[in-house]
C-alpha cells in the first residue's frame, strides 16, 4: 500500500507531525514526542460508523509480529485507507491508548514515510502507567 501522497501530504499538516519530524531528527526526545502524542488529537479509521467507542472497528495491521491499530494525526493522512475504513472518530491520544486492547500496539501515520512513528504493545503499556491512563 505504498501509493505517492500528494505534495501537500508530504509537509506537516499540523503541528504535532513538526514534533516527529524533531524526534526523527534526534531533536526531540522520545519521551517529549509520547506526552505530546497522549494531548493531539487524532484520527481512528473504522469500518463502522463510530456512534460509540465499543463500534469503533479499527484497521488492523501487523507489524512485526504484533497486532496494530492505526492512527492518523490529520484527516487527510486516512484518506488512502477509506475504502476499507470510510468512517472516522477523533479523540485524543490519551483516550486512544485508554481504549484499545491489553496486546495492540500503534501505527501512527501508516503509510507516511515522514510522519510515521510506531507505539509497540509494550510501550502501550509502559504510557499508560506513566500517564495515568
Amino acid at each position: 500500500m505504498s501509493s505517492k501522497l500528494p505534495d501537500a501530504l508530504s509537509e506537516p499538516l499540523e503541528s504535532f507531525e513538526s514534533s516527529i519530524l524533531a524526534f526523527q531528527r534526534g531533536e526531540l526526545p522520545i519521551f517529549d514526542l509520547l506526552r505530546e502524542f497522549m494531548d493531539t488529537q487524532l484520527v481512528l479509521p473504522s469500518a463502522a460508523e463510530a456512534t460509540s467507542l465499543q463500534a469503533i472497528e479499527p484497521v488492523i495491521w501487523h507489524h512485526d509480529g504484533a497486532t496494530m491499530v492505526g492512527v492518523f494525526t490529520h484527516p487527510d493522512r486516512a484518506i488512502p485507507y477509506a475504502a476499507m475504513a470510510p468512517h472516522i472518530a477523533q479523540m485524543s491520544g490519551r483516550k486512544v491508548i485508554g481504549i484499545i486492547n491489553k496486546d495492540v500496539g500503534l501505527l501512527v501515520n501508516p503509510g507516511s514515510e515522514e510522519f510515521s512513528f510506531v507505539i509497540p504493545p509494550i510501550a502501550v503499556t509502559s504510557m499508560r502507567t506513566e500517564f495515568g491512563v
